[in-house]
């Protein structure tokens, strides 16, 4: 919770909130909403599944959630639609083709995470605009 709260006046105090994403759990995400509302908070406090992670992201009105490949993709487009049903915004770890980067984008991703960043992002200079475009926006 002081992790949180202390990150949080940092990034008050040197006027940065619109350029700011806390990443944290929900101790951490307390001490942050105790200093502002306003701050965005990336949920990073995994469950056990990821209907329950959604679930508790949703309940608590974070702005970002972050999704992983490794776990629970079965349901993945279920999952995106009812994240952008409540304006949640998805980060995605991780992708390392353009095929899939465009399917991620397509299927309503906002964010994927890489571990090859030049070739992913010179597969996105090619990619096309429809590419791009979200069905859930």
């Amino acid at each position: 919770k002081k992790l949180g709260r202390e990150t949080a006046k940092k990034v008050i105090s040197e006027n940065r909130m619109h350029q700011a994403i806390i990443a944290c759990g929900y101790r951490a995400a307390k001490g942050v909403r105790q200093q502002s509302e306003d701050l965005k908070i990336c949920n990073m406090q995994r469950l056990d599944d990821r209907s329950k992670y959604i679930a508790k992201t949703i309940q608590k009105k974070y702005a970002f959630i972050q999704l992983k490949k490794s776990r629970d993709n079965d349901h993945f487009n279920t999952d995106v639609q009812q994240l952008k049903q409540h304006d949640m915004r998805i980060n995605y770890f991780h992708s390392e083709s353009k095929k899939e980067m465009e399917q991620l984008f397509q299927s309503g991703v906002d964010f994927i995470l890489t571990d090859r960043l030049e070739p992913m992002l010179e597969a996105f200079k090619t990619m096309t605009p429809g590419a791009m475009q979200s069905s859930h926006q």
